[in-house]
């Protein structure tokens, strides 16, 4: 497990980087004009600063005025889900869903943060749906079916990684079980078949620029 007081870069083997193919870590950060702004952290540590009413900014975590540390991880606590590590540097204050944050913790999707004078800023997950063959090697079955899904072109579901036939042709064998429900068999979460945010994050009521 990641040292939440000393946070590393992404390990080769890609354990705690988020998954390049499916979801991804933003900030989105409200302006003094009620717009927002985006802000993706890589999936190494990076340097944040947050000053006044203008957009964030990522710098080099080397950077010896950095306010925090941050880096998305994958939680062992919450079942491999991502997150984002921040760490507080320099005495900065760092204030966590209206309360006064310790200097280093895990944020979860929902979390509001605001970090010195900076804007308020809301950790979101943004997923771009996995679609593919299955691995041919695989056992697992479908979470609707209960069919294998080998080989097979089919939807990863971001909240519990099951398998879902997606089929594409028009086939009688074709198998689109992803396609007939909401909500994912295997954790009743929604299926989302194109890319966006999962769950509706607060701060976006304005355009994102």
């Amino acid at each position: 497990m990641t040292d939440p007081t000393k946070p590393t870069t992404a390990s080769p083997d890609g354990a705690t980087a988020p998954d390049a193919a499916g979801t991804s870590v933003h900030l989105i950060a409200e302006r003094a004009d009620g717009s927002a702004a985006v802000v993706e952290p890589p999936a190494r540590v990076s340097a944040l600063q947050a000053h006044g009413a203008g957009a964030p900014a990522l710098g080099d975590p080397g950077d010896p005025e950095a306010q925090l540390l941050i880096e998305p991880v994958r939680s062992p606590a919450a079942g491999g889900r991502l997150r984002l590590l921040f760490v507080a540097l320099n005495g900065t204050e760092v204030m966590w869903n209206d309360q006064l944050a310790p200097r280093a913790m895990l944020l979860h999707p929902g979390d509001h943060l605001r970090v010195a004078d900076g804007p308020l800023m809301e950790v979101a997950l943004y997923h771009v749906p996995r679609l593919g063959p299955a691995p041919e090697d695989t056992t697992a079955t479908c979470v609707f079916c209960r069919t294998p899904v080998a080989g097979r072109r089919c939807y990863v579901c971001p909240h519990c990684d099951g398998f879902s036939h997606c089929e594409d042709d028009d086939s009688e064998a074709s198998l689109k079980c992803s396609t007939i429900a909401p909500f994912c068999h295997g954790c009743n979460k929604p299926i989302s078949l194109t890319a966006g945010y999962l769950g509706e994050p607060e701060i976006l009521n304005e355009p994102v620029s």
